[in-house]
């Protein structure tokens, strides 16, 4: 038997998804992810240009 103790459970908010602070937080790791991404890309393309001009200046 159910009895009604005045809590109002089955019309209380439910909370789906994350609180403003957690989401912004998740935007920020996506901003960090995105910008080690760029970072470690620079990096490979400035070790193929090095690669590229160490064998131009080899064939000379």
């Amino acid at each position: 038997m159910l009895t009604d103790n005045g809590e109002d459970r089955q019309n209380r908010p439910i909370k789906y998804g994350l609180t403003a602070a957690e989401n912004q937080r998740r935007l920020e790791l996506y901003e960090q992810e995105a910008m080690e991404r760029i970072r470690a890309a620079d990096a490979q393309d400035a070790l193929l240009l090095q690669i590229g001009l160490a064998l131009a200046q080899r064939e000379r």
